[in-house]
Order: structure tokens, then C-alpha cells, then sequence
């Protein structure tokens, strides 16, 4: 079974920042249970995780991809012949007080 690998791409700019093994199988191996998928970002960091396993970190040094990016979109892609489904999106706005 070969392994695929998620990136982390910034745009403006479609910078690669980050690379990962991606622990879900190729489309022809996938089951029908679902995968938990986690984005966290603060200022400077996004970490991506899949069923609770870290697939990447990114620290973002607000120089070589581009200014930091504090709103805008999110987006998910996939290449053929995997055909995703998503449900139960949702995205927090969540505040620390230090």
C-alpha cells in the first residue's frame, strides 16, 4: 500500500510551506469510516492533524510565503481518482487572554 503525502500551500502566492505523510490510504484501499480531520491556526502556526495524528506544523516567519494571513478562505483538495466527502465542517473563532 503506498502512502500519499498532504501539503500546506499559502496563498496569496500558492506557497509550499509544509509537507506531511498522509496517513489516510490511497482511494482504492479507503473504507467508507470516516477520517477526523483538525486544522489549527494561531498568528504564526498551523498544524494539521488527521484521526489525532500531528501530519504537520508550520511556523510561519511573516518574510519568506508572505504577510501573515488573518482572514480570507479555507479550502480542501484532493487529486483523481479519490472522491471525498466532507460533513460536520466548522470553524472556530476561539480568544486567548493572557
Amino acid at each position: 500500500m503506498e502512502l500519499n503525502v498532504a501539503n500546506l500551500r499559502k496563498s496569496k502566492g500558492f506557497y509550499l510551506v509544509a509537507q506531511g505523510a498522509d496517513p489516510i490510504p490511497a482511494a482504492k484501499y479507503v473504507s467508507d469510516n470516516p477520517y477526523h480531520l483538525t486544522v489549527l491556526k494561531t498568528t504564526d502556526t498551523v498544524t494539521f492533524l488527521i484521526n489525532g495524528i500531528e501530519i504537520f506544523k508550520y511556523n510561519d516567519d511573516n518574510i519568506s510565503a508572505g504577510k501573515y494571513l488573518t482572514d480570507g478562505y479555507i479550502g480542501f483538495r484532493q487529486k483523481t481518482p479519490l472522491i471525498g466527502e466532507y460533513s460536520n465542517l466548522k470553524v472556530y473563532e476561539m480568544r486567548c487572554n493572557l
